[in-house]
Formats: structure tokens, C-alpha cells, sequence
């Protein structure tokens, strides 16, 4: 697959409650207020390998490069049929979760990190910009456990700290750390301000 970077692809990322899909919805919304073209989506997908993943993970049954190949299958999908096509359309691309999560997600594992790095990159197109989410381990467990549902086989204190650990280490450019403990609408303010930044430098470049 050809990589275009004629649209621009933002990701948020950040271990279990910290926030994420609250804060795609919100610049989701900022987007349609100022008339900006885009698409909204989440890995894993709603596709046939997304609810896969979804299935078995509320299982635990998985094993590690199983689980792996089922998010690269559900990336690739999404790639192709979604995420590049609308980018060489010239549009905004927002996700909640990419290739990031699974670094710190399959790498906490035990899967080695570059090489789940490079699976990715072979095909998916790097971030033009994506938000870590960081929060303490503390306050993201008392969110999910104020959500009321069942906790899939991510979702333990353990677990959470391994993520986080992983996340903080990436050192890629596009990548802009926010607290995630502050007030959701502070955060949204800060997502904002960088997003119209980094799309006015894309635009005085091209």
C-alpha cells in the first residue's frame, strides 16, 4: 500500500480511562462546528476482525501473537478500506486508539516492541499527530470500575501499569503527551490549539 500524506491522520492514545473516545467525540464535534472535513473511527473496528478481537478478549483466551495477528488483520482492513482512501481524499482522519496501543498493548505481552512496530508500519501510515492520554494507574482503575461493565482480559491494575510504562517510552515525533487528569474541557482546549497548529504548518508546507 502507497502511504499518502495529503489529508492528516490524528490519533489518541492512553491506557483504559484515560479518556480517549470522550476526547475524540469532543474535537469530533469542534471539527463540525468549524466546518472541517473528517472522519471519525476506533480500533478495534466494528469490522469482522474487530469483533473478533472484542469476543475473545472478554474471554482472555487469546495468546499473545494470536492476538496480535487479529489487530494487524483489523488494521489492515481499516487501512485500506478507510483510513487511506479518505487521507488521499485530502481529509482529516480521527481515530481513537492506532498502532501505538498495540505497542504498548501487545508489547506488554512480552511481543518484542519493534517488531510490532515495524508489522504496523509496513502498511499503516504514520500519525501526523497523536495525543497520549497519561493518567495514574490509581485514577484510571477508579474510572473503569465506575463504568459499571465487565472487564475484558486488559483491563487489571497490572496490566494498566505495563501499558503506561510502554506508552511513555515512545519518543516519535508526532506524539504529544497531555495530563489527562485535568478537566476534560482544559484537555479538549490543549487537543485543539496543537491540532489547528500542526494542520495551518501542514497546509503552509504543501
Amino acid at each position: 500500500m502507497k502511504k499518502e500524506k495529503e489529508g492528516f491522520l490524528i490519533t489518541i492514545e492512553g491506557i483504559d480511562g484515560s479518556g480517549k473516545s470522550t476526547q475524540s467525540n469532543l474535537l469530533a464535534q469542534f471539527f463540525k462546528q468549524k466546518g472541517i472535513s473528517f472522519v471519525q473511527s476506533s480500533e478495534p473496528t466494528f469490522g469482522k476482525w474487530g469483533k473478533i478481537i472484542r469476543e475473545q478478549t472478554a474471554k482472555g483466551k487469546l495468546e499473545a501473537e494470536e492476538e496480535l495477528n487479529l489487530f494487524l488483520k483489523d488494521r489492515y482492513e481499516h487501512t485500506k478500506n478507510l483510513i487511506l482512501p479518505s487521507l488521499e481524499a485530502g481529509k482529516i482522519v480521527l481515530l481513537d486508539r492506532y498502532y501505538f496501543s498495540s505497542i504498548a498493548y501487545q508489547g506488554a505481552r512480552g511481543i518484542d516492541l519493534a517488531k510490532i512496530r515495524q508489522l504496523n508500519e509496513d502498511f499503516a501510515p504514520a500519525p501526523h499527530l497523536s495525543f497520549l492520554l497519561d493518567i495514574s494507574v490509581e485514577i484510571a482503575w477508579e474510572r473503569i470500575n465506575q463504568r459499571g461493565v465487565h472487564l475484558d482480559s486488559f483491563e487489571t491494575i497490572e496490566n494498566l501499569k505495563k501499558y503506561r510504562e510502554i506508552f511513555l517510552s515512545l519518543t516519535d515525533k508526532c506524539i504529544i503527551k497531555v495530563d489527562a487528569s485535568l478537566e476534560k474541557e482544559k484537555i479538549q482546549q490543549i487537543i485543539q490549539e496543537k491540532c489547528l497548529s500542526r494542520i495551518y504548518q501542514l497546509l503552509k508546507k504543501n
